[in-house]
This record gives C-alpha cells, structure tokens and sequence, in this order.
C-alpha cells in the first residue's frame, strides 16, 4: 500500500497533476482519431499502399528533422515548445473535421495533416520528455515517468472503444474534432502550469551540423563499447519494419476480413493497450532485473507469431486475443529497454543515446512502409502478414542467440 502511494507521488505536485491530466485527455484523442484515421482511409481508397502513404508523409519529416528537435528544444522552453505544438496539432485537426463536414476531405489532405504532424513531432517529442524532469523531482521520476505511462495506456484502452462508438454517432468529423479539442485542452493546462526550467544554452552559438555530428560520434563510440545495446538497436530497427509496419497499416483488413467492421478494429487497439498494461503492472511490480535481456528477444519472437497468426483469423474475437498477446509481448521491451540503456548510459550522454535509439527505430520505416504498402497489393495483405510475422521471429531468435551472450553490463557512471 505504501509502495502505490509512493508511485502517486508526483500527482501531489500541481504543475505534474496539470500536465498529466492534459497529456491523458490529449492520448485519449489520439487514440480516437487513429480509429477514425484507418477506418476513414480504408473506406475512401480500399488500399494498404494509401495508409502507407499516410504513415510515410508522418514518419519522413519526423525521422529528418528528428536530431535539429532535439537541438532546438535544448535552447528553449520546453513548455512553450510543448504548447505551440499542441495548439498547431489541433488547429489543423479542427480544419480537418471542417473539410470532412462540408464533404470537401479527401485522401490527399489526409496527407497533409500527417506531414504536418511529422514534422511537429520531432520537436514535440524531445520537448514532451525534457519538460517532465522539471516538473518533479529526481526522486520522483521514476514514478513520474510510471504515471505517464499508465495514462497513455489507460487512455489506449479507452480511447479506441470510445472511437468506434464516436465514428458510429458522428463519424471522422466528430473524431477529428475532439482530437483537435483535446490538443487545445493539453495546451492550455500547461499554460496553468510553472515548471523551473534548466537555464538555456543560449551561449553555445547556432546550432551547426559539425557540432551535431561530432556529439552523435561520441555517442556511437559509447554503444559502441556496449555490443549488445547497439545491436539491440539494430535488431529493432528491423523489427519495427517487419513487425510494427504491417499490423499498423493492414489491422483495418484485418478487421474487415473477419466481418466486424470498424468495431472490430476499435476494441482490437483496446485489447492490444489492455496487453501493454497488463505488462507494465506486472514488471513493475516485480522489479524484474534477471534475464532482462533475453526477456526482450523472447517478446519479439511471441509478437512475430502473432502477427503470423494475424494472417488467419476468421472472427473478431481471435484477432482481440491476437492483439491482446502482442500487447504483452511489445510490451516487455517497453518496460526493460529504457531501464537497460538508464542503467548502463552516463547521464551527460544520455540525450544523445536517446536520440540515436529513436533516431534508429525510425530510419528503416519509411522505406519498409513504402514495401508494405507494394506488398500489400501483391501478393496481398496476408501474405505481407505472414513474412512480416516470420522475419520477426527471425530476427528475435537470432538477437537472442548472437547478442545476449555477448552482452556485459557496464554501470553508467554519473
């Protein structure tokens, strides 16, 4: 009891309990749009390669810009960084909602507003986790980052079912809306908030490539000395192109093929987040620290099955257990990565490891979505399934056997 008081410790702080409250509302959007989003796509084109299209003009300016974010939120404030793309985010989500009242919408605005998200992520991203240390104290964030976590998983469970029933009531329109409505609400709880930023680097001149390439290089050398955190890197950045890509972009085919509709695909993204917080509880709880490595591989290879098993379903109810055991297994590298690279990286390098792991998640992606999105046409959605779900395991099997021997634990040093 006293262990779950401790981990609601940062709500108690007002400027923490302000920023969550805003960032659940704000996933909880999310979470409705990205039904509204898949389903809306589908029923306009009927294609993979047009939901490709979508995650690509997303990804790109995202993965290109991802490094210049990071530099520019270090040289300003996080809070107002965060506020401004909340509110630009949201601008565009209301006008998208007001396209597709009139009947005016069509894919290629879809498009649009997804290159323009791309692009505000990559400072909304880097913004969003340096704002949340100055919100709590060094103490508390562990537990902070835990609270963050559960809420976008709550809001993951939530927020798709409601989104089935929101498209029925009132269609994309009314999903659009209050995802954009729920970006001005996270605003505008941050500009109640008064969080004590670090000072800026305000004399460290203009941000300038060769400065930028020689601090990712001594970051390089860092992993480089640790084979297995950057092999693990490596190994995901494949994964996320065999694994995450296809059931991303093909979950509405699937829906389809087994005759739910879009309430199938809804409660199949709640079945998935309940797997992912089921997860969080139990390795949370358990502070598991042995075979932490091996557990990673071995939760990529059960999520590869997975999404072979993806490529067979015949009834809802077997696609929501499929997403239910994905949820789990994605999951473990969700909760053990970041407590690996915490406890193995120097805290002054640990910006630049952050950004070299996000940074290659994402190279592959736009390349694999743009395969998927040919492979889905022909040969077809499930067999783009079924190869994805087979390279995964694949690829996990071979990191569990080649990496994790090869794996020695070095403390970071503060």
């Amino acid at each position: 009891m006293l262990q779950r008081f401790a981990a609601a410790a940062p709500l108690r702080r007002r400027d923490f309990r302000l920023f969550w409250i805003g960032q659940f509302i704000s996933q909880l959007g999310d979470n409705i749009h990205l039904v509204a989003l898949n389903w809306l796509t589908w029923q306009l084109t009927g294609s993979g390669a047009a939901l490709a299209t979508i995650t690509l003009c997303a990804t790109i300016p995202s993965v290109a810009m991802m490094l210049v974010g990071g530099a520019v939120v270090d040289r300003f404030s996080r809070r107002l960084m965060t506020i401004w793309s909340d509110l630009i985010r949201g601008a565009i989500l209301l006008g998208a909602a007001g396209l597709q009242v009139t009947g005016i919408l069509q894919v290629w605005h879809l498009y649009v507003v997804a290159a323009i998200f791309g692009f505000v992520s990559a400072f909304a991203r880097p913004a969003f986790r340096a704002l949340l240390q100055s919100l709590v104290q060094a103490d508390d964030l562990v537990a902070a980052n835990g609270l963050m976590s559960a809420g976008s998983t709550a809001a993951g469970v939530a927020g798709p079912a409601l989104g089935g029933l929101i498209m029925a009531l009132g269609g994309a329109s009314l999903a659009f809306a209050l995802d954009g409505i729920s970006f001005l609400v996270a605003a505008f709880a941050l500009l109640s908030a008064h969080p004590i930023e670090p000072p800026r680097v305000t004399t460290a001149g203009p941000i300038r490539l060769k400065s930028l390439l020689t601090d990712m290089r001594e970051a390089v050398r860092l992993l480089a000395g640790q084979p297995f955190l950057l092999g693990t890197i490596g190994a995901m950045s494949l994964i996320i192109v065999t694994g995450q890509g296809p059931i991303v972009l093909l979950r509405a085919w699937v829906a389809e093929q087994t005759g739910g509709g879009v309430q199938a695909l809804s409660l199949s993204y709640s079945f998935f987040a309940a797997g992912m917080f089921l997860t969080v509880t139990l390795l949370t709880g358990l502070k598991v620290r042995r075979h932490r490595e091996l557990l990673i591989y071995l939760g990529m290879a059960v999520a590869g099955l997975g999404e072979v098993g993806f490529a067979h379903v015949a009834a809802p109810w077997q696609m929501w257990l499929l997403d239910f055991g994905l949820g789990i297994s994605v999951m473990v590298h969700g909760v053990v990565w970041p407590a690996l690279l915490q406890e193995r990286i120097p805290a002054e390098a640990m910006g630049r490891v952050a950004a070299i792991d996000q940074f290659g998640m994402s190279i592959l992606y736009p390349a694999g979505v743009a395969l998927i999105g040919v492979l889905s046409v022909a040969p077809g959605p499930g067999w783009t399934l079924a190869l994805g779900g087979w390279l995964t395991f694949a690829v996990a099997v071979a990191g569990g056997l080649f990496l994790v021997p090869v794996n020695r634990p070095q403390p970071a040093r503060s």
